[in-house]
């Protein structure tokens, strides 16, 4: 999946290299770098659960910059309707580095600046771990 975005993301940097050269190749290049995100690109809405029963929220991943391919070191995170204090305290997240970044470990922080989760990729989409407190989490999207 991640090949045939990166082949598009291709055709249509040539496509206004071909039109506008290099300005164009560099414009048409950001186009398509929002248009068709990396599946590794964490950037979004995720949805996340405790396991109990009366959790299901939302949190929002952003980071500074456009996407490159390759994973960004941090950005911010905001929650909506956490239930559990924790997930709802979150506030930005890092990626630990890696050689590749695919297999680093997600790790969320909440605002006073303390390490709340820890969260290994199962899939492009999909994380799991535990909060500090040793409760497991599941966040994915669709």
């Amino acid at each position: 999946m991640n090949m045939g975005k990166s082949v598009g993301r291709s055709a249509i940097t040539g496509a206004g290299t071909l039109v506008a050269g290099p300005v164009g190749g560099a414009v048409a290049g950001n186009l398509a770098a929002r248009v068709l995100p990396s599946s590794f690109d964490i950037r979004g809405q995720w949805t996340v659960n405790d396991g109990s029963t009366n959790c299901s929220c939302t949190l929002s991943f952003t980071a500074p910059g456009t996407w490159s391919g390759a994973n960004l070191p941090r950005g911010d995170v905001r929650s909506s309707g956490c239930n559990n204090a924790q997930l709802a305290s979150i506030n930005d997240w890092r990626l630990d580095e890696t050689l590749s970044g695919l297999e680093a470990e997600l790790l969320l922080y909440a605002r006073n600046g303390n390490r709340i989760a820890v969260l290994k990729r199962n899939g492009p989409d999909h994380y799991s771990g535990q909060l500090s407190t040793g409760q497991q989490i599941t966040i994915w999207r669709q």
